[in-house]
């Protein structure tokens, strides 16, 4: 669906009333939506100067952004780069002059060449480009926007509403420029939990993107604690939640597949309590497990913890 979404922002514009650069810049707040989890305001409020880069540097005087290229060092004929792509870009969300954060949770950030896939990266990398000055020279006459995107929170709000309209075929719908933040949560979550299948299903990532992207989140965790609720709460502080219980109830839309996907790839016994307080919710358990009586103080993450299925 949600590519569906890009196509009729690129070839119907008109009927969402955006046109000219800001078909592209809508693009990219919805991809950086649908990727990352931002909330509306955090895309809104991102500036230039909101990422940091090996190859970024400021102006001492004005403080104007600019890119040095990385150099060829097989290149001695000139002083010239030959390679004019950044290599590395870091996405910082905090509070600065144009939004405040909603809380000390939501300070974060994400390298988006880990979190972008390599053609979405390049293309990112080459439209952000556009508002930087190429050179120290450049920087010092040129004028340059304080914000990447000039879209007001009311405005996107409403052109969101618009296209979810044209793709599910109705105004009687609950989704909002919200919904791609609970996108980017499940998807992030089947990413570090689930299966190679269930992965492929259910994301569009492919196997070395997977690979790449799992590594950077779960850096600095010991192969033993893969399976703790060390892995959850890394995923809660990327959405900015101060613990994963605020994730899974609200966000996580697809938690009793993925559960699900777990028991199976697991290969292991689970006593009948602890799959009935994971899925008291279904028919079919319900069905299975008629006899089966859970406390209603004992929640399906608390045994999940005892049993150390996390």
């Amino acid at each position: 669906m949600f590519e569906l979404m890009m196509k009729i922002v690129e070839n119907y514009p008109n009927i969402l009333g955006i046109s000219g650069n800001d078909i592209v810049a809508l693009q990219w707040v919805y991809r950086l939506a649908f990727r990352l989890g931002l909330r509306i305001d955090e895309v809104t409020g991102i500036r230039l100067n909101d990422f940091d880069s090996a190859q970024l540097r400021s102006h001492l005087k004005n403080n104007r952004l600019y890119y040095e290229a990385k150099s060829d060092p097989k290149d001695t004929t000139s002083n010239e780069s030959s390679n004019s792509d950044i290599e590395n870009l870091v996405l910082k969300i905090h509070s600065n002059s144009h939004r405040n954060v909603k809380n000390e949770n939501a300070n974060r950030q994400f390298d988006l060449s880990y979190f972008l896939n390599p053609n979405e990266f390049k293309e990112f990398c080459d439209f952000y480009k556009k508002y930087l000055a190429a050179s120290l020279s450049e920087a010092e006459l040129q004028v340059q926007n304080t914000l990447l995107f000039t879209f007001e929170n009311q405005q996107l709000s409403k052109i969101t509403r618009s296209l979810f309209n044209l793709v599910l075929g109705t105004s009687d719908h609950s989704y909002t420029f919200h919904a791609f933040r609970h996108s980017a949560a499940s998807h992030l979550a089947i990413l570090l939990k689930g299966s190679h299948q269930l992965i492929c299903s259910f994301t569009d990532y492919d196997s070395r993107f997977v690979g790449r992207l799992k590594k950077h989140i779960l850096q600095n965790i010991d192969h033993a604690s893969l399976h703790s609720a060390d892995v959850w709460q890394r995923l809660a502080h990327l959405m900015g939640h101060e613990d994963f219980n605020v994730t899974a109830s609200s966000y996580i839309h697809h938690l009793n597949i993925l559960i699900a996907d777990m028991f199976y790839t697991a290969k292991r016994k689970y006593q009948p309590e602890l799959i009935g307080a994971l899925l008291k919710n279904s028919k079919i358990i319900n069905a299975q497990f008629k006899s089966l009586k859970i406390s209603e103080d004992e929640s399906a993450f608390n045994i999940l913890q005892k049993s150390k299925f996390f």
